[in-house]
């Protein structure tokens, strides 16, 4: 696995092209009103893997505000590597640290910040409509996003570990 971060060539793997269209499957019959992706491929080849199922979905958007944390130097260094140079214990830090920040990068607490603006602006243009909303997101936004919508506290957040292929539901 890596901190894959912003980096933006990474493939899917055979088991990633799977869990794409096991997440599909998931949500193959529920109605999408509204589809919001991020600038990163992997982000908009997963939502896309979705939507060939909604051609009612006429709604797509791209929204960095959910864009995976941005490991600033670290971005594409597998974790392996950086258990190696650095030690469990920092890798521990730099990985799930709350206020840590890389060099170049951010902290849970940034995307937190920008997570939060973008659920504020969800509830405003949402709140009290029937919409079926599909976010294809990252682990780390997604972090931030349920720890907002779930008011857990750090500790809690930064234990997820966040799955693939998986529909969080929340009403808005």
């Amino acid at each position: 696995s890596d901190l894959t971060g912003w980096y933006d060539k990474t493939q899917f793997t055979p088991l990633g092209l799977l869990q794409n269209q096991h997440l599909a499957s998931l949500l193959k019959t529920t109605r999408l009103d509204l589809a919001i992706q991020t600038r990163l491929k992997r982000s908009q080849e997963t939502l896309k893997t979705v939507l060939q199922y909604h051609p009612e979905c006429k709604d797509l958007r791209t929204d960095d505000q959910l864009i995976e944390r941005n490991y600033g130097i670290l971005n594409n260094t597998p974790h392996a590597d950086l258990i190696a140079s650095k030690g469990q214990a920092e890798f521990d830090r730099i990985h799930r640290g709350w206020e840590d920040k890389l060099e170049g990068g951010e902290s849970f607490v940034d995307i937190g910040a920008r997570v939060w603006e973008f659920i504020h602006q969800l509830k405003q243009d949402f709140t009290g409509k029937d919409q079926n909303i599909a976010i294809s997101a990252h682990g780390n936004s997604l972090r931030l996003f349920r720890h907002i919508i779930e008011e857990s506290g750090p500790e809690v957040t930064c234990s997820w570990v966040i799955p693939f292929a998986t529909v969080f539901v929340y009403k808005i």
